[in-house]
């Protein structure tokens, strides 16, 4: 026997239930991991060396920026910048230049400050990021647009009662992590290239690639929201990439201690439980939407293959 359908209004107003409820409880989250923000350890993976949270890479690094560039990629572990507020040593900053720019505005408050100003940041984001699922998913059943909005939300998972309801959102503002605006900058994209703005679907794009192995994976939602004006999107991509790292790297010492990082240390992230959000959350967007996926994918074969409708043996 059939489900009964939900109409269109009963459905959104599941789905902004879901999205609310699920934020009030990433909100006590937040407010469990505001004191690890204060604490010197090892944080959540480290193999035990003490330095400060995650944020104190990009904090120095704007510092740096704006009094010694040759100093943005020094291997944290080497810098005394005590007189930032950042103890005992700031983390290493392995992201493309082009962070920088859209963190720029932490540098004009104290470091502490900063943080919690990027952490609320942040967490206003998510009802961003809630009303461009709910958009793309309109569609979709209440069931799987409700999976979608508690995995980008909460993802509720923990390997440890004391993490609460979330040890990936844990971290993520315990560390003062930037996971939530490259999430938000990814769907973004994807809201604006369903609305057939590609302009600002590359733009945006573009910018959430200062993380690049985690921005890759959206690509397949990326040409499928895009397909009908998929050139301008690449197009306006590449140049944005470009744009905004290619001018940072003729900075004095930039472009040798970045080949220094990508070399010896590497410039992606490694795999921490913050790393889960943007995963997670787009593998879960990309199998809600793996209709649209498949008839982009079918659409650039036949493009490239007009006769044979399929890619050749």
């Amino acid at each position: 026997m059939k489900a009964p359908e939900v109409n269109p209004k009963s459905k959104l107003t599941l789905a902004v239930l879901i999205a609310a409820i699920a934020i009030s409880l990433n909100f006590a989250v937040l407010l469990q991991a505001a004191p690890e923000t204060l604490r010197i350890d090892s944080g959540c993976c480290s193999s035990g060396q003490l330095l400060a949270k995650d944020f104190s890479a990009f904090y120095f690094a704007e510092w740096s920026l704006l009094h010694n560039t040759s100093s943005i990629y020094a291997v944290g572990s080497s810098v005394n910048a005590s007189f930032l507020g950042i103890s005992p040593h700031p983390e290493t900053f392995k992201y493309l230049p082009s962070f920088l720019l859209l963190a720029s505005p932490i540098i004009l408050l104290s470091y502490d400050r900063g943080l919690d100003a990027f952490d609320a940041f942040q967490f206003a984001l998510l009802a961003v990021i809630a009303f461009v699922i709910i958009n793309l998913l309109q569609k979709r059943s209440i069931a799987v647009t409700g999976i979608v909005l508690v995995l980008a939300l909460l993802l509720p998972f923990s390997a440890m009662g004391s993490w609460s309801l979330s040890e990936a959102y844990y971290w993520q503002w315990g560390e003062g992590q930037s996971k939530v605006l490259q999430l938000a900058l990814i769907v973004i994209s994807l809201y604006f290239g369903a609305k057939k703005r590609p302009v600002l679907s590359g733009v945006l794009y573009a910018l959430s690639f200062f993380d690049p192995e985690l921005a890759v994976i959206a690509v397949p939602l990326f040409l499928a929201v895009n397909r009908g004006q998929l050139k301008s999107a690449a197009v306006v991509t590449i140049f944005v990439l470009i744009l905004t790292n290619v001018p940072f790297l003729v900075l004095p010492g930039v472009a040798s201690s970045f080949v220094h990082i990508v070399v010896t240390r590497g410039i992606s992230t490694p795999a921490r439980p913050y790393t889960l959000i943007p995963v997670v959350s787009i593998i879960a967007l990309s199998a809600a939407m793996w209709k649209e996926i498949e008839a982009a994918f079918v659409g650039l074969v036949k493009r490239n293959y007009p006769t044979q409708g399929r890619l050749p043996l």
